[in-house]
């Protein structure tokens, strides 16, 4: 995106949140900055007003980035005390009562730098990849979101026809593709399957149907 601005909403001791629009001041999306505190007690604010945030946006696409200061899987950490539930606890509920989805892949000692969106932002730019920098001094990874043009215009949305599932292929070509391993979170895992199916659906479309 050249030449957007940001409207802020609301400012907090751990977040900042507004609308992204671009340069013709269009919204974009909802975008939330984060910088979590360093206590699961001093966090449970900020899981309180995300949440809050979140039911007023669930119509709209929604970008919540920064520095949550907590880890969500055993795996986030390399080293140091084992991860604990008491220290996933609210990050998982967090998650699961808001439709949220990670984006991107973090590679770092301690994973407390994260992009996260909701459903309406997966549907409008999961094409969008968040991608994670090298950390240097701290333990800390830079996020960067390219919001470009390459993907509008990119030719007609996809529309599944009935007679589509009455094809002789349709039922392996469905088969074969969902069991395909994939890794992510189980809602993660969801929409990223359904993604991938949709290229195989429009090949087979493409093959058999085009021309009619």
């Amino acid at each position: 995106m050249v030449n957007g601005s940001v409207l802020v909403h609301t400012t907090h001791e751990q977040f900042i949140d507004g609308e992204i629009m671009d340069s013709k001041g269009v919204f974009v999306c909802f975008f939330t900055a984060v910088y979590g505190l360093h206590t699961v007690e001093t966090r449970r604010g900020l899981w309180a007003s995300l949440t809050g945030i979140a039911a007023s946006v669930s119509n709209a696409p929604w970008l919540i980035i920064g520095d949550f200061n907590a880890v969500l899987n055993t795996q986030d950490r390399i080293g140091g005390a084992a991860v604990s539930r008491y220290e996933t606890q609210d990050f998982e509920d967090f998650i699961a009562n808001t439709d949220q989805q990670g984006l991107g892949d973090a590679r770092v000692a301690s994973r407390i730098d994260r992009a996260l969106g909701n459903g309406c932002w997966m549907l409008q730019f999961g094409h969008i990849a968040v991608d994670y920098g090298n950390t240097s001094i701290s333990d800390h990874s830079p996020l960067l979101v390219q919001f470009g043009n390459d993907h509008t215009g990119g030719g007609r949305p996809f529309k599944f026809f009935d007679f589509l599932a009455n094809h002789s292929q349709f039922q392996t070509v469905v088969t074969l593709d969902w069991n395909r391993p994939i890794q992510g979170n189980p809602l993660s895992c969801i929409w990223f399957k359904l993604k991938r199916l949709k290229s195989k659906l429009k090949q087979l479309h493409k093959e058999e149907f085009a021309l009619i």
